[in-house]
């Protein structure tokens, strides 16, 4: 009796140890590995989890995944050449818009206190001659250059007027006839050739004198009114640069001296060449004593 007794009991103090060992490696195996909550312990699970995903992937899903992630690279690259070029292009313009500016700013130097100028009756023909003023403080009547038109003739294309379009400006900064500024590029007008003989006979700035003294002109046919049409020629043969360069409209011309050259501008289809005239551009003589060039007839 006693010793069945005895193995009851030895069999109960085995069924609780047994019971206690599986609870406690329950236990142990729920114990979260990590109590670490900031991000960098939420890092690490999520990678040991992504880890574990990939482990079940086919070779075929990591190259779609790899192929995904190109087309993504891709597509970036795209976006971000589209960017760049729609950066320059918005540069480009910005550009464009500020020289229309500065030459509007220019035009209102030019005309001063005077808000209307009448065509005079001082009228040339090729083969005159018309004065440029340069007023010194002895002499306000100084001359300062002796301009002859030798030629004028309109054209449809540069290549008509045997110049290389590549040596013109493609554009340039022009008036419309309400006296706004607008863009005028080649093959969007007519081209003004004109051969000019020109002498410097006192001007102080020999070493940089500047086409845009001389300008064509509109003159309304009914009222006479004159506005400014360019200022700024596409084509200078005696520029002392190279075109597309800020000093493209400089040329150098001592004392004394002349020179023949070749001067184009780009002109609106808007204005007939009948009303287009070639004059000094700061005309300082009175109105009704400037000189102008017509470019067209007798």
């Amino acid at each position: 009796m006693k010793k069945h007794f005895l193995t009851v009991c030895i069999l109960m103090i085995c069924t609780m140890f047994v019971a206690c060992g599986k609870a406690g490696y329950r236990s142990s195996a729920e114990e979260p590995q990590s109590t670490d909550v900031s991000a960098g312990g939420m890092e690490d699970s999520y990678s040991d989890a992504d880890r574990s995903g990939d482990a079940s992937q086919s070779p075929e899903a990591d190259h779609s995944a790899e192929s995904g992630a190109d087309s993504e690279a891709g597509r970036s690259s795209e976006s971000a050449g589209a960017e760049t070029s729609k950066d320059k292009d918005l540069s480009s313009k910005s550009m464009k818009d500020s020289r229309l500016q500065d030459t509007e700013k220019e035009v209102e130097e030019i005309s001063g206190e005077e808000e209307s100028v009448t065509l005079s009756d001082k009228i040339l023909k090729a083969g005159d001659t018309m004065t440029d003023l340069f007023p010194l403080d002895d002499d306000p009547q100084n001359q300062g250059l002796v301009i002859t038109l030798k030629e004028a003739k309109f054209y449809e294309t540069p290549e008509d007027a045997g110049l290389d379009r590549l040596q013109m400006e493609e554009q340039t900064e022009n008036f419309d006839i309400s006296g706004n500024p607008e863009w005028c590029g080649i093959g969007e007008g007519k081209l003004l050739v004109c051969d000019l003989n020109v002498k410097n006979i006192n001007h102080d700035r020999e070493d940089e004198l500047h086409i845009s003294e001389i300008m064509i002109a509109y003159a309304d046919p009914d009222t006479r009114k004159v506005g400014i049409v360019s200022c700024a020629p596409a084509y200078l043969s005696a520029s002392s640069s190279k075109v597309g360069a800020p000093d493209y409209y400089h040329y150098q011309l001592p004392k004394g001296e002349s020179k023949e050259m070749k001067v184009a501008w780009l002109i609106q289809e808007s204005y007939e060449p009948e009303n287009l005239y070639l004059c000094v551009t700061y005309d300082v003589k009175e109105p009704g004593e400037r000189q102008y060039f017509k470019l067209t007839g007798e």
